[in-house]
Order: C-alpha cells, then structure tokens, then sequence
C-alpha cells in the first residue's frame, strides 16, 4: 500500500503533536529516515507542504479566505466571519484584498462562499434586468 503525502503529514503530526520539543524532533528524524530507507525520501517536501493543512484537520480548524476591495483589519474579519456564523477561533483566516469587489467582503470556505460585494449585487442586478427584459 502506497500512502500519500497528505496521509504521511496526518501521520507525521499524530506522532508529534502531544510530544514535548525533544521528542518531536527525535520522532520527526525516525520519520524522515523511515521515509529514505524505504526509498520514499523524494515525498518529503510534499509531506511538509501538507503539514499544516493536516494539523488543522486534526485540531478541527478550518482554512477560510476573507477577500475585501480595501485592506481588512484582523479585527473586522473576525466579526465578519462570526456574522457569518463561523467561530474565528476555529478558522485559519487568510485575508486578500480584490479590488474587483468594489466594496463588501466575500468569505471562501472549503465548499462554500457567501458573496456581500457590491460585484456581486451589481451582477445580480444585470441578470434581473436580462431576465425581464429591461435590459
């Protein structure tokens, strides 16, 4: 059975997330080495690639993108996202600024996005104006 990078993190930080530095650092030379002898040693850069996104998984955090037209303070995101009904303290938040917004904000999510710019009431504006022929 070949296992993925992705699988290798999710194991990787099993091993290490309860352990104290030393340890960890010791686990993650047996794994490094377990990898090489078995001639997967080329997967490690994708296994640490993949680190993160794992420890979130396990620790239940979800990674969220918070696009806004101007910059975003960490404060104002937050409340976005608890408006939003999304507990910040269990999101790993990346915020980017897309001028195209115009104004609002939009929220990514894993399978979701909640769309509050000004873009987007523009576009839904335009199809009602196509749809009754006002256009």
């Amino acid at each position: 059975m070949r296992l993925t990078p992705k699988e290798l993190a999710r194991a990787l930080y099993a091993a290490t997330k309860d352990a104290s530095d030393k340890e960890a650092v010791a686990r993650v030379a047996r794994f490094a080495a377990t990898l090489a002898a078995q001639g997967l040693g080329s997967l490690l850069p994708a296994v640490i690639e993949a680190l993160p996104a794992a420890a979130n998984a396990a620790d239940g955090i979800e990674e969220v993108t918070v696009e806004s037209a101007h910059d975003m303070s960490e404060r104002a995101a937050e409340e976005l996202l608890r408006l939003a009904g999304i507990d910040p303290r269990k999101a790993a938040v990346n915020r980017r600024t897309v001028p195209d917004l115009v104004a609002g904000a939009r929220i990514r999510r894993k399978d979701t996005i909640i769309d509050t710019s000004a873009r987007r009431l523009l576009v839904r504006i335009r199809e009602g104006a196509r749809s009754s022929g006002n256009e």
